[in-house]
C-alpha cells in the first residue's frame, strides 16, 4: 500500500474552532513544531480516519462518522503550525475512543507520534 503524503498548505487558516474549554493549542506545555516524521505519521492516521469515516457512513453511522471528523478536522492545518500540541489533539481522540470503544483506537498511534518527537 502506498504511503500517504500530506502537502503543506502555506496559508492554512489559524482558528481554534470548537476547542476544549476555549483553549488554543498554544496553551499546552507541549506546543511546538512537528518533525517531518511526525507529520507523516499523522497523515497516516488521518488516512485511516478517512477510511473509517467512509465505512461508518456506508454503515449508516453518520453520527460516528461526524464525531471522528470532529476529532481530526483541525489536524491538516494544525500540524503545520509552530504551536501544535499533541496533548490537545489527543484529547479529541480520547473523547472519540470513550464514545466508541469498539472503533479503531487512534491513541497508540498518537503516542507513537509523541515518541518520535522525543527522539529528536
Amino acid at each position: 500500500m502506498a504511503r500517504p503524503v500530506c502537502i503543506r498548505k502555506p496559508s492554512a487558516p489559524r482558528h481554534s474552532g470548537r476547542a476544549l474549554d476555549g483553549l488554543r493549542m498554544s496553551a499546552f506545555p507541549d506546543s511546538k513544531s512537528l518533525t517531518e516524521e511526525q507529520r507523516q505519521k499523522l497523515c497516516q492516521m488521518l488516512y485511516m480516519a478517512l477510511l473509517e469515516m467512509r465505512a461508518a457512513g456506508w454503515a449508516g453511522k453518520a453520527t460516528q462518522a461526524a464525531d471522528l471528523a470532529d476529532a481530526f478536522h483541525n489536524l491538516p492545518a494544525g500540524m503545520w503550525q509552530d504551536d501544535f500540541s499533541l496533548d490537545f489533539f489527543r484529547k479529541f481522540l480520547e473523547s472519540y475512543r470513550d464514545k466508541y470503544p469498539d472503533a479503531f483506537n487512534y491513541l497508540p498511534a498518537c503516542d507513537e507520534v509523541r515518541q518520535l518527537g522525543l527522539q529528536q
